[in-house]
């Protein structure tokens, strides 16, 4: 148990590259360095998004060695750890996104800790400000860079690995041994450690806002934009009161707005209710649709899920085809007028 525990942690928390490349799973593919790819893009673990969270191990030490702010840190760290425990046991990466979302309550909590580090190594400063000015300087290049590498969506998957996934597993490490150095060094020491740790906090801040905004959220913005296109093209052609069996709910999600359309995601239970749910609304009289691959029309014309319908195709996009499904005994002129 701890085992399954540590690996779905380090898998979760540190490096999703390490998850097992014989698990399979749709729509999810790896890279030539076992990073996991959607929608062609890198999905990241929690330090790869966000390296500044290498607080919360420093803030841990702090209630060890002083247990200065002991109850209000512990109910803090309450909620991270119990998030990335459960998920971590059950290695669960959150699916079709292109992060860890199931994290995302955590992070209110986790900035309150990182904020409380902060205020505590800002006070161990001294009154020279050197390091935070580095570190405002290295976050701009690094801002600076992200804005310019952002459009070059060309670059392959083997060169972003090493770029969205490893460096800042580095910008992590480096942020935490000079929080560690600073926690445990002598007096004299104190003043350099903390601008140091500063900065690099200040770094590991702008990495993770650079990466969401040049990397993550154009990626997520256009899915998004696509998905809202696609729906206001087919809900011009479905008529309320109706049912549309689909591969996959989610893109036409938006249908839900009309006036009472059901989507019934035939993938949920391989087919098994698809017929007795269509015929139960075709006898009531319901348009009926489907929203299927055309290689999968197929399939269910040879496998009798259609025995005595036909289909009228009204739109066809991104490999799948949304038709009409009718029975054999509809008048043709109907079947005309629809498909028009």
């Amino acid at each position: 148990t701890l085992s399954r525990l540590a690996h779905g942690v380090y898998q979760l928390v540190v490096d999703l590259r390490i998850r097992d490349l014989a698990i399979l799973e749709g729509a999810l593919s790896r890279g030539p360095g076992g990073g996991m790819i959607y929608l062609g893009a890198l999905k990241k673990s929690l330090l790869q998004s966000c390296p500044y969270l290498v607080v919360l191990l420093v803030v841990l030490l702090q209630l060890l060695r002083s247990g200065k702010d002991a109850a209000a840190l512990s109910l803090l760290l309450l909620v991270p750890a119990t998030f990335i425990a459960l998920y971590g046991y059950f290695a669960w990466h959150g699916g079709l996104v292109l992060n860890l979302r199931y994290f995302l309550p955590m992070l209110p909590f986790t900035s309150i800790l990182a904020g409380y580090v902060w205020r505590e190594i800002a006070g161990q400063s001294g009154p020279s400000p050197w390091g935070i000015r580095a570190g405002m300087l290295v976050a701009g290049a690094l801002f600076v860079a992200g804005v310019i590498v952002a459009p070059l969506n060309g670059l392959s998957i083997a060169v972003l690995e090493p770029v969205l996934l490893t460096l800042p597993l580095v910008l992590g490490g480096g942020l935490l041994l000079l929080l560690l150095a600073h926690a445990i060094s002598p007096r004299h020491w104190r003043i350099a450690l903390a601008n140091a740790s500063l900065a690099g906090l200040v770094v590991s801040f702008v990495w993770a806002g650079t990466v969401a905004f040049t990397y993550d959220f154009p990626r997520a913005w256009a899915i998004r934009a696509a998905r809202h296109a696609l729906t206001n093209e087919i809900a011009a052609l479905v008529s309320p009161d109706s049912i549309a069996f689909v591969w996959s709910a989610t893109p036409l999600s938006g249908l839900y707005e009309l006036d009472r359309v059901r989507l019934a995601q035939t993938t949920r239970d391989n087919f098994k209710g698809f017929r007795p749910l269509l015929d139960f609304h075709l006898e009531a009289g319901r348009p009926i649709y489907g929203w299927f691959q055309p290689e999968l029309w197929d399939e269910m014309a040879e496998n009798g899920h259609l025995a005595g319908l036909r289909t009228i195709p009204l739109h066809e996009a991104g490999g799948m085809r949304f038709a009409r499904i009718v029975e054999l005994a509809s008048s043709v002129a109907e079947a005309g007028e629809r498909a028009d």
